[in-house]
């Protein structure tokens, strides 16, 4: 991911499960990243990548992958979860990635699962949809 700052742009790269990458072999010539740009309602919402949890923080983030071989697609799981007014919104979509390209995802809320906070005496909210 690149996260703009007021220091300097800051680059997150996150892994990807070991059924895409043989961990006891060296990388294969030619080999490159693939980037995701991900968008979503809330700078500070929770994102995972197939189940890894992706400590960044923007409403819109760059993401790199490890080197892939070209011409191969990997489908990712990409999750967020925003917190809308007393509600946590979980999203879920599938995203592919080939090597040397960039794909982006933006998460609205329109396909996702609505769960209440938890109130402040300790009762939960009606569940609406």
């Amino acid at each position: 991911m690149i996260t703009v700052t007021p220091e300097k742009p800051v680059v997150t790269r996150f892994t990807m499960p070991s059924t895409f990458q043989d961990s006891t072999k060296a990388p294969l010539a030619g080999c490159v990243s693939a980037w995701l740009r991900v968008e979503m309602p809330d700078a500070y919402g929770v994102l995972c990548v197939d189940g890894e949890l992706i400590d960044t923080k923007g409403a819109v983030r760059q993401l790199q992958s490890p080197p892939l071989p070209p011409g191969k697609t990997y489908t990712l799981q990409v999750r967020v979860v925003v917190k809308i007014g007393d509600n946590l919104l979980i999203e879920d979509k599938q995203v592919s990635i080939r090597a040397g390209d960039v794909s982006a995802v933006k998460f609205d809320g329109s396909r996702a699962t609505s769960v209440p906070m938890p109130r402040d005496d300790g009762k939960p909210l009606p569940i609406t949809r």
